[in-house]
């Protein structure tokens, strides 16, 4: 039983790293494509939705760093750090659905 319980968490473990270790590769090729010329603000409106993607983006990136040192820090992993982790699985979507809205515009534009 024991074995199950901790066969478990190790299984979770990994399972979480791998996932925010996509997360990492994805949200790079996010930002770089928010900063490439084809996604440059044309009204007043593009760019305070730039300025808070790009602000967004920089967020998430600091607590996808910040998560992934406790798990790397960690002998145990705890609640605490998989509600960390599905809060930030939960923003990246939202960061995601938000940035292909933006993208749509921008394409409009150009």
């Amino acid at each position: 039983m024991l074995s199950n319980i901790t066969s478990k968490k190790v299984q979770t473990y990994h399972s979480h790293s791998l996932r925010l270790s996509r997360i990492n590769t994805e949200l790079s090729t996010l930002l770089s494509e928010l900063h490439s010329y084809r996604c440059e603000p044309c009204t007043p409106d593009m760019h305070e939705q730039y300025l808070k993607l790009n602000a967004d983006g920089q967020q998430l990136i600091y607590a996808l760093e910040r998560i992934m040192s406790y798990i790397n820090e960690s002998i145990r992993f705890s609640e605490e750090i998989e509600d960390e982790v599905h809060k930030l699985i939960k923003q990246y979507h939202l960061f995601q659905k938000d940035l292909s809205s933006y993208l749509k515009e921008a394409v409009v534009h150009h």
